[in-house]
């Protein structure tokens, strides 16, 4: 797609500045450095169309370049010119600083720099015989394909798409760090303005050097602690994983995104969410959520909304990202029925929208400090985003039916989801898309779940479904795990991958693992407690004895864990704390001296600290295996003990030290992903 020519727009803004990164900029920052500087992902494409007017045109006054229809006398489109394209797209520029704003590193990481003056170079592009729509949103695409060079390049790029003879369309790649599908409405709603003559509106008084600003101290900054409390306690609750399942051989390009086609989701959503007095959005949300935890076989979900942010007026007509990732914990054992599962789901969904903004570091500190304690990897890649912006539907069928047609949308060998399901507009339809890791689901499984949400919603227009049925209904069953997989609170594990674990983290060859009743609190309301048993005579590894794990024995199953295993990229990831780190950490007794029972508190409990983080070095990135809960280290391991596990003959040993392992303040910085 070669442009024609290019024009060169000089802009000089009323401000310019440095400030450091808004919570919102700093959540988009973390997949930037997770995805790498060549991710292309994160880059919004969008197109902003030109308004026309009918105007009649004769055969004598139609120009050369115009279409067919105009040199015969026929109503012909009549629009700004590309001068007045090239000035609202100036205008646009100086008044929202954050399509003028640079991200270079300052001495405490990237910062914005709102740049006052410059030059935006736009590429006028010829549609020719194309479908003027198509060829523009290609253009897009295009322009999005491209990384941006945060450092200091300007994050939007901009090309005029010209048909018959005429600018048509303007083709936008947006970065991520500038702009949310939000700020890209309002920009479109000014854009309009502008063309038509109409005042853009208001010179806009918030912006995100302003909203820096504004989270460093003050209201904003209280409302991200509350927000922190919140995620923390849902955190707690939640299943570590809803993709503690076992792993598949993936697909050569191992995401791949299918969609569905629906007018019955969109009729049957509105119905539904009429009589339920709750939104679309949770209707949508609650049957993609429901459906994944039953086929996970999960009691409770843990699932990442999208949140706008913009409820308050000084940043509803903001540019720039503020949508951040809010906490959904859906409960499916208290409500009976269909109808009670969306109001709770709308209930749990708008307490976690008022909880979606916060500083993303402070977040990532209490996901670190819950792993240690769980003892497992806090795995939070299902997400859900509605990005319709409350465009209504309009010519739906009555009665609903569950025609839907399923399509492949693409694949890629990259992604940052295992599921991320996506609410796109159509006027009389709706167009719910799954992007899925087939390394956990299959394209048959993730085709279900999209046909299922229709079956489910479809059949709960006719019949207040009870929960208990919605497996039935929609043919969606718990997906099979083998022998040697059981249930620990909320969590599944695969117990023979977690003894290979315990092996692996500390040298032992002997080991036993065993679920017992718990004697206090173990993990989120679970009766029972995970043990493990081990020999004294442990060799706990340095990191460059620990092998990198996985849920397959082959890596190569699993690229996007070989990209994290190398140490350069996150060294605090694999190794685990030495005892200098560990204030208290004691070299374990040998069998024959044992320490005497006024030695050590708690039988031990500062030695098995380095054990819990040899373990959490070892599963990290993991879903089928959690450390135990409890660790006993025997005087052992039992005479005559063959491979396997005994642990009846374990706890007949004598115990030269026990517990949990996480009575430290020395917690590693060990986070599994964004």
């Amino acid at each position: 797609m070669a442009a024609i020519r290019s024009v060169e727009i000089t802009f000089t803004g009323a401000r310019g500045g440095t400030a450091p990164l808004t919570w919102g900029q700093r959540s988009v920052w973390r997949w930037v450095e997770w995805l790498g500087p060549d991710e292309t992902s994160l880059n919004l494409p969008y197109v902003l169309p030109i308004p026309t007017t009918a105007r009649q045109t004769s055969t004598a006054s139609a120009r050369p370049g115009e279409a067919a229809s105009a040199r015969s006398g026929e109503a012909a489109p009549v629009g700004p010119e590309l001068a007045d394209v090239a000035a609202a797209l100036r205008v646009l520029v100086e008044r929202h600083e954050s399509l003028r704003t640079v991200f270079p590193d300052g001495p405490d990481g990237p910062q914005q720099h709102v740049v006052c003056g410059g030059r935006l170079t736009v590429a006028v592009r010829n549609a020719g015989t194309n479908p003027p729509d198509e060829f523009t949103a290609d253009v897009a695409g295009e322009l999005a394909g491209t990384p941006f060079r945060h450092g200091g390049e300007l994050p939007l790029r901009c090309a005029v798409v010209v048909a018959a003879g005429r600018p048509y369309a303007v083709a936008l790649a947006v970065s991520h760090l500038a702009a949310d599908w939000a700020a890209l409405h309002v920009v479109e709603a000014e854009w309009t303005r502008l063309l038509t003559g109409a005042e853009p509106g208001r010179t806009p008084g918030w912006q995100p050097l302003d909203q820096a600003a504004a989270e460093a101290a003050g209201p904003v900054a209280d409302r991200g602690g509350t927000a922190l409390a919140y995620w923390e306690a849902g955190l707690r609750v939640a299943p570590r994983s809803l993709f503690d399942v076992p792993t598949r051989t993936p697909e050569p390009d191992r995401y791949l995104r299918l969609g569905i086609d629906s007018p019955g989701i969109a009729a049957a959503a509105e119905l539904l969410a009429a009589r339920c007095r709750v939104s679309t959005t949770t209707v949508l949300a609650v049957a993609c959520t429901t459906l994944l935890a039953t086929l996970t076989g999960h009691e409770r979900a843990a699932v990442r909304l999208v949140s706008a942010n913009r409820r308050e007026p000084p940043v509803r007509d903001m540019v720039g990202k503020l949508a951040q990732d809010a906490l959904l914990v859906l409960d499916l054992t208290t409500p009976t029925t269909l109808a009670e599962l969306l109001r709770h789901g709308h209930q749990r969904a708008r307490a976690g929208y008022r909880n979606g903004q916060y500083d993303p570091a402070a977040l990532d500190r209490i996901k670190s400090r819950i792993r240690y304690e769980r003892g497992a990897t806090v795995d939070l890649l299902v997400f859900f985003n509605d990005i319709r912006m409350g465009q209504p539907w309009s010519g739906l069928p009555a009665p609903p039916a569950a025609d839907g047609r399923v399509f492949v949308d693409f694949s890629t060998p990259r992604a940052h989801a295992k599921a991320f399901f996506t609410v796109e507009y159509a006027p009389d339809r709706c167009l719910l898309y799954l992007l899925a890791d087939t390394a956990y689901l299959s394209r048959v499984a993730a085709a279900s779940l999209l046909t299922g949400v229709e079956t489910l919603l479809v059949h709960g227009v006719d019949e207040d479904l009870p929960v208990h049925r919605i497996s039935v209904v929609t043919g969606i069953s718990p997906v099979h795990r083998p022998d040697g997989w059981i249930r620990v609170g909320p969590d599944w594990l695969n117990l023979d991958a977690v003894r290979a674990v315990l092996r692996t983290a500390t040298g032992a060859e002997d080991v036993a693992v065993a679920v017992e009743p718990s004697t206090g609190p173990a993990g989120p309301a679970s009766p029972a407690r995970l043990t493990g048993y081990l020999p004294d005579l442990l060799k706990l590894p340095d990191a460059a004895d620990l092998p990198e794990m996985s849920n397959r024995s082959d890596a190569a199953d699993r690229p996007d864990l070989l990209k994290l295993s190398d140490a350069a990229d996150r060294p605090h990831l694999l190794k685990p704390p030495d005892a200098a780190d560990l204030p208290g950490v004691l070299k374990l007794p040998s069998v024959s001296n044992p320490p005497e029972a006024g030695e050590v508190p708690g039988l031990g409990d500062v030695d098995v600290r380095r054990v819990h983080a040899a373990v959490m070095a070892a599963l990290r990135g993991r879903t089928d295996v959690r450390a135990p809960d409890h660790y006993v280290i025997c005087a052992g391991p039992p005479e005559g003990y063959p491979p396997g596990d005994a642990p009846d003959r374990w706890r007949a040993l004598p115990r030269v030290a026990e517990g949990d392992g996480r009575a430290t303040t020395a917690i590693p910085d060990a986070e599994d992903g964004p």
